[in-house]
């Protein structure tokens, strides 16, 4: 996850895992499992997610390019 994870978009939606759970009729468990790394959303689930919070979806799914300090682009 890039540019937030699950929990920070949350976050700063002002949703609770209960809310969003709820939305999306899943448990807070499966919630939380996620959020933790415990264990990975699908797709679909992502794309439900950032409707819900109206947020990019490549905010959460497309990881930021990593400079190293001694590359050449």
């Amino acid at each position: 996850m890039s540019k937030g994870t699950l929990a920070q978009h949350r976050g700063w939606a002002n949703k609770s895992q209960e809310d969003v759970a709820k939305a999306l009729n899943v448990s807070v468990n499966t919630i939380s499992n996620y959020e933790s790394g415990k264990s990975e959303p699908k797709f679909t689930f992502v794309v439900k997610f950032s409707e819900l919070l109206s947020i990019n979806l490549s905010d959460i799914i497309i990881e930021p390019l990593k400079v190293n300090d001694n590359a050449t682009v």
